[in-house]
């Protein structure tokens, strides 16, 4: 008891502070499941997003590694960061330009959505019985050879389908690999021999067939390694043809001033009167109309909404694509152009623009690919390049020789005034080499 009040008043004030705050209704509250539950999840969400950032800047360092690592390998180190740097000097200004995401919002509240007519993907349109390519049929070989015995009467056809643009030089070469010997060949129209090239005329009928024969005249030999005496190795070997060729195609986009568009309630109804200007129309309109079947399809497109307007940059596009069914690539792009009215304008001047001014007349402007394009595309996949990048010629090919675009932006001049569509007429025209491939594989017996 004597303890107890021989307390200093300072340490009993203390004591009945502390008392009164461990028991207080408001701070009981604070420590209740109500708010230690919420400020645990908030605590986890933190470290949750700590995991993340941490994660997602590995991500993107080793991305960055890969990428470096990669293009010092194939040697497009100065190429990618080239085109990288020249996107980014184009800033806001030139996005705004191509995808006109500011104003196309803008036009799409005033237009009541009208503006968005034409937003879709087009793709292209190809005539019936239009066909004009070639085909390589499979390889076929004899049984079994001799080590170094020739290897002859390798054989294949040409199959035309459909007809020819014109008159049709075609190269063949035949090899394996490691081989350095003797090689001749039997084709339509020439004497056996070194010669590896023969002419398809024009006037050939389809599904004609050119037969292909190659010979290897100096075998080939076994080392102990593929083969012991006495069994046998297999050995792959490759036939290609190369073949000139064309492809032409079409478009009919479709523009308005940028006054009229903003009158615009309903495109359907507003063009009811007038079939050739109703939705439908205007989305055929607008595909890519190919003007016959080719190796190689040109598309002629934008990815900017329709009605183009006046005064406004947008980004036109050629692409070249192949066919999915032929077993057989891009070999070169000799000559891409382009036609367009004279009221439409391609801002040649950029660096981001693949095409360059040729001649003007009343039907139109012609532009043509420039040859730093031309020289990019073809230099790809050649022997020295393949050696230079340490990769495979299917590599190369898929990496660079796959779907292939020219790009420039364009800017348009129409007539005040207009309350109908201005339907355009552009053209594109292609001369390319087109590589047919097909591999055979031969058993050589190993001798003594």
């Amino acid at each position: 008891m004597a303890s107890a009040q021989s307390k200093k008043p300072e340490e009993s004030a203390l004591e009945a502070f502390r008392s009164q705050r461990r028991f207080s209704p408001r701070n009981y509250a604070g420590s209740s499941p109500e708010t230690i539950i919420p400020r645990a999840f908030g605590g986890l969400f933190k470290l949750l997003t700590r995991i993340f950032i941490f994660f997602l800047t590995f991500a993107i360092l080793f991305i960055v590694v890969v990428f470096f690592t990669n293009c010092n390998r194939l040697g497009t180190c100065g190429v990618a960061l080239v085109k990288v740097s020249s996107a980014l000097q184009t800033g806001f200004s030139q996005i705004e330009g191509k995808t006109g995401v500011v104003s196309n919002f803008w036009n799409y509240i005033l237009t009541g959505g009208a503006s968005e007519i034409g937003k879709t993907d087009f793709g292209t349109v190809t005539p019936e019985n239009s066909k004009k390519f070639i085909e390589l049929e499979t390889v076929k070989v004899r049984g079994i050879y001799a080590e170094n015995e020739p290897i002859t009467n390798i054989k294949s056809n040409l199959v035309l389908s459909g007809g020819l643009v014109k008159d049709t030089k075609v190269t063949i070469a035949c090899e394996f690999k490691d081989y350095d010997g003797e090689i001749s060949y039997e084709l339509p129209f020439t004497e056996p021999g070194p010669i590896q090239y023969f002419t398809i005329p024009q006037n050939s009928r389809d599904t004609e067939k050119f037969p292909i024969i190659c010979n290897f005249n100096d075998g080939i030999k076994l080392s102990n390694q593929d083969a012991p005496v006495g069994s046998v190795a297999a050995k792959t070997g490759r036939m290609a043809a190369i073949y000139e060729s064309t492809a032409e195609s079409k478009w009919r986009p479709y523009i308005l001033s940028a006054d009229d568009i903003k009158k615009l309630k309903d495109p359907a109804q507003d063009f009811k009167d007038d079939p050739a200007y109703t939705r439908t129309a205007g989305i055929d309109g607008m595909k890519t109309e190919l003007q016959y079947e080719s190796a190689i399809e040109l598309e002629i497109k934008s990815d900017s909404n329709m009605p183009f307007q006046e005064g406004r940059f947008y980004t036109l596009t050629v692409a070249l694509k192949e066919q999915n069914d032929l077993s057989g690539n891009l070999y070169s792009l000799d000559k891409l152009t382009l036609k367009v009215p004279s009221n439409v304008e391609l801002e040649t001047g950029s660096n981001n623009c693949d095409f360059e001014p040729q001649t003007t007349d009343e039907n139109g402007k012609i532009y043509t690919a420039k040859k730093s394009f031309l020289k990019r595309i073809n230099d790809e996949c050649t022997k020295e390049g393949l050696q230079r990048a340490g990769i495979s010629r299917s590599e190369c090919i898929r990496f660079y020789k796959t779907d292939i675009e020219a790009n420039c932006r364009m800017a348009f001049n129409i007539e005040q005034g207009t309350n109908i569509p201005t339907f355009l007429n552009f053209g594109s025209y292609a001369e390319y080499s087109y590589e047919l491939e097909n591999t055979f594989t031969i058993t050589i017996k190993k001798g003594l």
